[in-house]
């Protein structure tokens, strides 16, 4: 089971980067509530009914994506941001998140 969450993970990775490419750069803003249900749909799509402890999945999403930061506390919306170098974290990242989630 901890694989398939490797891969869900991978595949949001993949998902913020697409969303990355399509915007043109880095003023795009994600909601980690957002970003929790497009993971466990990713999930209920391999057969795991699970709900991420989100922040649990904004630690796990802020140590794969260095170039991501983190605004708001607990109680808060919890936003990421872009942080300026975030193209050279495209160029390398999902490659090196999909072959670790295997």
């Amino acid at each position: 089971m901890p694989e398939l969450h490797g891969y869900a993970l991978a595949v949001l990775v993949a998902h913020i980067k697409d969303m990355y490419d399509a915007n043109s750069g880095p003023s795009l803003v994600f909601k980690l509530t957002d970003l929790a249900k497009f993971y466990s749909d990713t999930l209920k799509g391999m057969g795991v009914d699970h709900s991420p402890h989100t922040t649990r999945l904004k630690d796990r999403l802020l140590a794969a994506c260095p170039l991501l930061q983190a605004t708001g506390s607990a109680g808060q919306d919890i936003l990421f941001t872009f942080r300026k170098d975030y193209d050279e974290f495209v160029r390398s990242s999902p490659r090196d998140y999909q072959m670790n989630a295997f």
